[in-house]
């Protein structure tokens, strides 16, 4: 799950859209942009889908559109605006709720400065991949939240400093800062892959065994790439911490540019 969002450009509206394929009395424009009226029969609904398209420049009509953030990106960008003091942020209280008008875009650019501003007085502790330096999971100091359950029989957690799994019953099974990762996959009778991973501290040397590894997915290659060395680092946040902070900027801009809304989706 996760937050999208997209401004419409006005092609439609300045007459630089193609024609319609159908009754063009049919759009309406809300307070959420443009959109086909519910009197329109299922086959005039699948012209206009298909007309959005490629109607113009812009598919579907987005002058702008992209994630905003998944949920975990969410609670990281709200637990920041408490920490910095929710006060000083009061558009975004509220701008996720419906969609943005373009009066508010300027006050909330502003906001945005404060914002990132500010960023550098928190700081993370951060998953990282050894070498590589890529990052795997993200938390502010001093939180204590888990990012993966397994059925409710143990969690994955980063805090304090290190990377710890913990039992429901709250036990720590496994806690390091600095760790090895052993995958092992092997196919089962129902022709099901069965993937077992083996953390080792590099310090202690205690080991324990699970069924969940840290995967990442590359673009046009079939086969997840598991990382063998992950460690964890603890740091001052930096704007680039908080994709979801870009774009909000480029969402902002393009309401401004365009005067439509931001439309939440």
């Amino acid at each position: 799950m996760g937050l999208d969002a997209y401004v419409q450009c006005n092609c439609v509206k300045e007459g630089k859209a193609k024609v319609p394929p159908f009754d063009s009395s049919l759009l309406e424009w809300t307070e959420d942009g443009m959109d086909l009226s519910e009197s329109a029969d299922d086959e005039t609904y699948h012209l206009y889908l298909k007309w959005r398209e490629e109607a113009c420049e812009h598919e579907d009509f987005y002058y702008y559109y992209d994630r905003v953030a998944n949920a975990w990106g969410s609670n990281f960008l709200i637990g920041a605006m408490e920490r910095l003091g929710r006060a000083d942020f009061p558009l975004f209280q509220t701008m996720f709720n419906a969609s943005f008008p373009t009066e508010q875009a300027k006050e909330a650019l502003k906001q945005l400065d404060h914002w990132e501003s500010r960023i550098g007085e928190l700081k993370g502790i951060f998953l990282l991949e050894s070498g590589s330096h890529e990052e795997y999971q993200k938390a502010l100091l001093g939180d204590d939240r888990w990012f993966y359950s397994n059925g409710g029989e143990y969690t994955y957690r980063l805090s304090n400093g290190g990377f710890s799994i913990v039992a429901r019953e709250g036990q720590e099974l496994f806690w390091s800062s600095n760790f090895e990762q052993e995958v092992h996959i092997s196919e089962e009778i129902d022709q099901r892959n069965r993937v077992r991973v083996r953390f080792t501290d590099k310090e202690t040397g205690k080991a324990h065994e699970t069924n969940h590894p840290f995967s990442r997915k590359t673009w046009g290659v079939e086969d997840l790439h598991y990382p063998t060395s992950l460690h964890v680092v603890e740091r001052e946040l930096t704007s680039t911490d908080f994709h979801s902070l870009g774009v909000l900027r480029k969402l902002l801009q393009a309401s401004l540019q365009t005067g439509n809304p931001i439309i939440w989706s």
